[in-house]
């Protein structure tokens, strides 16, 4: 005997399709709900790893195998308000590199052997000091702020600037660096500013360094969709 009432069952891909919108429709509706997307896609779809964008581009993976040197700079424009910056974000994506098994030079090293050479940081200068490193990654912050234009009561985060990376190699007239990635990057946090006297103004630039970390370590290294909340 037949059954009248025929119920149409969607295939497996359909309704994880059907899932992961509804859960793009539950973060863009309730600004403070974005774990739940998370952990809706999550139990759906799986924690799927994304390539890392160096990786794509240039079809390296940097690794425990193969020494990265990073480097970071910032003008005298961003300097002269954060004089730590340029050091403390090349040493927490350091550090977020090497949580992800990625062998990297120390940063505090780094910065010795500048000094010591008058403050020579090119590509090629870095690349004959440590004959070790055979790729560099150099991060130009062009600027970062945490102040809200026209608004110094309120603090939202923002960073831009350009992030290259090359590959060391040597030859019988020595080591040459040859750029091989060039990405861009404009980082704004959080979606909406947040009143001044509701977090000190250091512990919000730290929070911020943090965030930015994030963003540009994932540039570098493979990363869970659960790592974005």
């Amino acid at each position: 005997m037949t059954n009248p009432l025929k119920v149409r069952v969607p295939n497996r891909s359909a309704l994880r399709r059907a899932v992961a919108a509804m859960a793009l429709i539950v973060a863009a509706s309730t600004g403070g709900c974005v774990n739940i997307s998370a952990m809706i896609s999550k139990m759906v779809l799986g924690d799927p790893q994304i390539d890392a964008s160096f990786k794509q581009q240039t079809g390296v993976t940097l690794d425990d195998k193969h020494p990265v040197l990073v480097f970071c700079t910032a003008p005298a424009s961003v300097a002269d308000d954060h004089s730590s910056i340029a050091y403390d974000l090349q040493k927490q994506i350091s550090n977020r590199m090497e949580l992800h098994k990625i062998k990297v030079i120390e940063s505090s090293r780094i910065w010795r052997a500048v000094d010591d050479k008058g403050g020579r940081t090119d590509p090629q200068s870095l690349a004959t000091m440590f004959p070790e490193a055979e790729y560099l990654i150099m991060i130009n912050l062009g600027g970062f702020d945490c102040v809200e234009p026209n608004s110094p009561n309120l603090l939202r985060g923002y960073a831009g600037g350009i992030m290259r990376g090359y590959a060391v190699r040597a030859s019988d007239s020595g080591r040459f660096a040859s750029q091989i990635f060039e990405k861009e990057f404009q980082v704004e946090h959080p979606s909406h500013p947040v009143p001044r006297d509701s977090i000190s103004q250091n512990t919000f630039e730290k929070q911020f360094l943090d965030h930015l970390s994030d963003e540009l370590g994932r540039v570098l290294y493979d990363f869970r969709t659960s790592e974005l909340f």
